[in-house]
């Protein structure tokens, strides 16, 4: 997972500082998150271990190249949904369904900048695409399509 990860990344405020450094399911946030009322969040009581859990993307230095519209991301990414369902009919195999969607989703973005189509399916995906506009950053080997919402961090 060193190079083509896709890490997506929503940020909540802690209302007190606290050491913890703890990867949990995304279900388990979820059903926190949908709780009526909830004035506080309680971390998960068990942890999942992940491949990607080991990248360290840099907390600081970034630096900005540039700015998308969050309307050019949602082309990219439904093009590349369509790609692939259109490339993978009933009965490939899920080695060239893997295979289309490493291809697609690896290959740069026609945008100014571009990025890895993947970080804007992830934006997509993940529901980051407000408001309008999104920034692009990077760092060494890192990329990071930030909105309002969330990060996408590229390797």
């Amino acid at each position: 997972m060193t190079e083509g990860a896709v890490i997506g990344l929503r940020v909540i405020a802690l209302g007190e500082p606290v050491d913890l450094d703890v990867t949990v399911s995304l279900a388990s946030v979820s059903e926190r998150l949908a709780r009526k009322g909830i004035s506080a969040f309680s971390i998960p009581p068990s942890t999942v271990s992940v491949g990607w859990a080991a990248l360290t993307p840099p907390r600081s230095g970034w630096e900005k190249v540039g700015e998308l519209s969050v309307a050019d991301l949602k082309t990219v990414a439904t093009q590349g949904i369509a790609e692939i369902a259109q490339g993978t009919p009933d009965v490939s195999g899920a080695h060239a369904v893997a295979a289309l969607r490493e291809r697609v989703w690896a290959r740069d973005s026609p945008t100014t900048p571009p990025i890895p189509s993947g970080a804007a399916f992830a934006a997509y995906a993940l529901g980051f695409m407000v408001p309008e506009r999104a920034q692009v950053y990077a760092h060494g080997h890192w990329t990071r399509l930030s909105t309002e919402t969330g990060h996408v961090l590229i390797r």
